[in-house]
């Protein structure tokens, strides 16, 4: 019982990291290429 719940308590702490993980690096990576894009569309 233990076992189990300290296996899925672990998964679901990796699975959350992961997640939060590439979502943060797609956002960070997204944002300034689109502000980039807006720039140069803006100053063009």
């Amino acid at each position: 019982r233990l076992w189990s719940g300290l296996l899925s308590g672990t998964l679901q702490r990796l699975w959350f990291g992961l997640l939060s993980g590439t979502l943060q690096r797609l956002w960070s990576g997204l944002w300034p290429g689109t502000l980039q894009y807006l720039w140069s569309g803006v100053a063009v």
